[in-house]
């Protein structure tokens, strides 16, 4: 890396050189920042930074390298009708593409965790609605315990 310029003066040239140095960072040091919107004057500027890492097959934490949300998917989705082997399986819903990426073994209800592939955002599916699309059913074909 080359030298680094001191600020001397908050602009958007100025936002877009710090968002490019903490992303940067992040690639240097193995994590990732998403970086929300800059508010800035002339004399101070604002701004969220979200960090997110994890350390992939580390030996020391005795873990795989997978996330946990992935490992609970794969410990509890049996016993509500799915697979493990319907991790990263991918349904349409509403017209969009998603990808079933974990669980929530504490949610009551809505345990899928699914990401939106069009925004890479991810949501929560009930269980047995994740089943019905897998199963290429359309939810409001699916019987209910009314």
């Amino acid at each position: 890396m080359g030298r680094k310029r001191k600020l001397t003066v908050l602009n958007k040239d100025a936002c877009r050189y710090v968002r490019d140095e903490i992303r940067a960072l992040g690639e240097q040091i193995g994590v990732v920042f998403e970086l929300g919107r800059i508010q800035f004057d002339p004399d101070e500027g604002t701004g969220r930074c979200k960090l997110s890492f994890a350390l992939k097959n580390n030996a020391l934490s005795g873990r795989s390298g997978e996330s946990p949300m992935r490992i609970d998917f794969r410990n509890h989705c049996a016993a509500h009708g799915l697979s493990p082997d319907d991790l990263d399986k991918e349904f349409v819903c509403d017209g969009s593409r998603w990808q079933i990426v974990g669980w929530r073994p504490r949610a009551s209800k809505n345990k899928v965790i699914a990401k939106r592939l069009s925004s890479g955002k991810n949501y929560v599916f009930p269980p047995y609605e994740i089943k019905a699309f897998l199963a290429g059913t359309s939810v409001s074909q699916i019987p209910t315990l009314d």
